[in-house]
């Protein structure tokens, strides 16, 4: 097997030429500027990435993107990171208020506390048992959490701690599946419907606890999900319509961004972090448009910011 031929790593001057090699250009943002953004605020890696929301054509051989300045590429990652600011937010906010309906839950159903976590450990099989206790362990390292660990696991094999320790030591992860838990312990049925949308808000998460790009594919996915129904009942009382609601949420990051804010509206009831949170997405909106006519000739782009658009101005009727 011959060996690999790796990539470089190319110098500034090198980047440039490698993307004007792919038919990217500089009409709007000199060659110099790109080159200092490239310096000191993202990298090639990350903001090529969104070339692929562009089409290529064929030219002298070389397929060479169509329509695209860097500063397109550049505006996309701003925007971007907007976004996972936003979304970063919005799902520790939904993990909090998970929290909190669960308290409220157990207090409707008088449960003292203890027996709901032993019972969900011994519904567990062994292999999860142990995954869950490891994961539990790692508090013990940790400066926040050290000392509840301490207090109520460390001399003791069994979990025999009150629910809302357990569930300020567990991860985002397992506080679902209990969720999940719950939800078969009594029978809720709109409990059970959002346990599946508290997982899509874990995927969040997780992209954006990584910096992952959002919005560098916005192309239908190959491995789609069937949309929660409940969203789409939401979305259609907003007035989209039928396929223009399954042609967006084709791109599963766009149905996910899409999941979140609607799970928000599902989960947090303090109307001021909803106020504070519609105000956020209204500055991302001005921020998402003010340079939309560098999109002009993209309708894949100009059609997924106005679905976006159309669910931020109201975000509040997303229920």
């Amino acid at each position: 097997m011959e060996e690999e031929i790796k990539k470089p790593l190319l110098r500034a001057d090198e980047q440039i030429q490698h993307l004007k090699d792919k038919g990217i250009t500089f009409n709007c943002i000199s060659e110099e500027e790109a080159k200092d953004y490239l310096r000191f605020n993202n990298n090639l890696f990350r903001i090529s990435s969104y070339r692929k929301n562009y089409r290529k054509r064929k030219v002298d051989n070389s397929l060479l993107y169509v329509s695209l300045d860097f500063a397109y590429l550049k505006d996309l990652a701003i925007i971007d990171m907007k976004l996972r600011n936003v979304l970063s937010k919005m799902v520790m906010d939904i993990e909090h208020y998970t929290k909190m309906q669960l308290l409220s839950l157990f207090e409707s159903h008088n449960e003292n506390g203890y027996s709901i976590v032993s019972d969900y450990f011994n519904i567990l099989s062994e292999e999860r048992r142990k995954v869950l206790l490891s994961e539990l362990k790692r508090s013990q390292s940790s400066v926040y959490c050290h000392d509840l660990y301490e207090k109520y696991l460390s001399d003791s094999k069994d979990a025999i701690i009150p629910v809302w320790v357990f569930m300020e030591l567990v991860p985002f992860g397992s506080l679902i599946d209990f969720y999940k838990f719950c939800s078969e312990r009594y029978n809720d049925k709109t409990m059970k419907d959002t346990h599946y949308l508290l997982k899509t808000c874990k995927s969040v998460r997780n992209a954006v606890a990584h910096n992952n790009c959002m919005l560098n594919d916005l192309r239908p996915s190959r491995n789609k999900l069937n949309p929660n129904r409940s969203l789409l009942k939401a979305l259609s009382r907003l007035g989209i319509s039928y396929d223009r609601k399954l042609r967006r949420l084709n791109n599963q990051r766009i149905l996910q961004i899409a999941t979140v804010l609607f799970t928000y509206n599902r989960i947090v009831t303090s109307k001021d972090l909803r106020t504070s949170t519609k105000l956020e997405l209204i500055r991302l909106e001005v921020r998402m448009l003010e340079n939309l006519d560098y999109y002009s000739a993209n309708e894949l782009i100009v059609n997924t910011f106005a679905f976006l658009q159309k669910i931020f101005d109201n975000f509040e009727e997303l229920a």
